[in-house]
């Protein structure tokens, strides 16, 4: 089952999600959110929707924002490529 079977707010569960930083995820805090995840992952077009996104570093950990999570998650649950708009 994926994402456009039920009403799901991925925004909200991104953003909603308490984050030690507040810019963002760490790599275990996000590791928990996906696996979290109520829907099944294409895991392939996850990854390609992470690849090359921005993020920042903060006392030596990677933080990566929220909007770019969603984005993923959104393409990884439809099981598709990112659209050209949703580039950042």
């Amino acid at each position: 089952m994926n994402n456009k079977d039920k009403k799901f707010d991925i925004h909200k569960y991104v953003y909603d999600y308490k984050t030690k930083n507040k810019y963002g995820f760490n790599p275990i805090e996000l590791e928990d959110l996906i696996k979290k995840f109520p829907f099944e992952i294409d895991q392939e077009k996850y990854d390609i929707a992470m690849m090359g996104n921005t993020c920042m570093m903060e006392k030596n950990m990677l933080i990566i924002y929220p909007c770019d999570v969603v984005t993923a998650l959104t393409c990884g649950s439809e099981g598709r490529n990112m659209h050209w708009w949703e580039f950042d």
